[in-house]
């Protein structure tokens, strides 16, 4: 074989590899594409209060109400529309995220999503998840199920105490309401081997902390808790009832901790009403 046939031979082999790489480029926008498509989908069917409620519930703040010039700098108020938050929850929030915002809240969705995506099974419903190890994905990539504690927690999310004096009637509230879902599988107030009691336990592997938030120190000292019940249990989540002591922007730097940490949490908003003199009695607002 001649000089020019292997030189043949390698540029042919070096313009494959430059055309399959080429291929495998354009999937992936192609790809990114078409998810973001379908982030645009969704969104487009929320209202402004719905896309303000994802962006507060995942901690991922809001749109910039200011439009900057590059040039001159200078900074002008602006009025945001609904784009300007669908846009900005696009670039922040995966499309799994999105999905699982409609299922939690009971927003319908697109056809497309409800066949390609999820089947979300209801409470009762033997879940066979048991045993197998959790399943990592990237941040674009979908899952074609919910993970069973991510179930659980939307089961949670539909709890609606009943007015509460302490957070041992809160409590047991909750025990009543998971017992209804999930019979056989609750314990309560479990201890661990590096200290502490969880308020719940599920099936020894999912653990639940239930707080209101009385003061910045409740939520300060939850850090450490979950830091312990990590430790302990495969996934952790928090209930917390917000009685409107803190404000929102600093229970939502917690959360962003809590979230850090690696758990779950679910916030339900009361408000404090007194009841016969100086006891307190908390009542929600749904």
């Amino acid at each position: 074989m001649g000089v020019l046939d292997k030189l043949g031979k390698v540029a042919k082999g070096v313009g494959k590899g430059i055309i399959d790489t080429g291929k495998s480029i354009k999937k992936e926008i192609d790809d990114n594409l078409e998810i973001k498509r379908k982030k645009r989908t969704i969104l487009s069917r929320f209202t402004m209060k719905d896309l303000k409620k994802i962006c507060y519930e995942y901690g991922i703040g809001q749109p910039s109400s200011y439009d900057e010039d590059i040039i001159t700098g200078e900074r002008e108020k602006i009025k945001l529309t609904r784009d300007d938050y669908i846009d900005y929850i696009i670039r922040r929030l995966n499309l799994n995220q999105i999905t699982d915002f409609c299922y939690k809240h009971r927003m319908p969705l697109p056809d497309f999503i409800q066949k390609e995506h999820y089947k979300t099974p209801s409470p009762t419903q033997q879940i066979k998840t048991k045993g197998e190890k959790p399943h990592i994905i990237d941040a674009e990539q979908e899952i074609s199920t919910s993970n069973e504690f991510d179930t659980i927690l939307n089961f949670i999310s539909e709890f609606k105490p009943e007015p509460f004096v302490d957070e041992k009637d809160l409590q047991n509230q909750l025990k009543v309401k998971l017992e209804s879902g999930y019979p056989n599988r609750i314990m309560r107030e479990v201890g661990t081997q590096l200290g502490g009691k969880i308020d719940f336990a599920i099936d020894g592997k999912y653990g639940i902390e239930v707080k209101p938030i009385w003061d910045k120190k409740t939520l300060q000292d939850l850090i450490g808790q979950i830091i312990l019940y990590k430790r302990a249990f495969n996934e952790v989540g928090v209930v917390l009832c917000d009685i409107g002591k803190l404000h929102h922007s600093v229970v939502k730097e917690f959360l962003k901790e809590y979230r850090n940490q690696g758990a779950k949490a679910i916030v339900i908003r009361g408000n404090i009403r007194s009841k016969r003199g100086k006891t307190r009695e908390i009542r929600f607002k749904y």
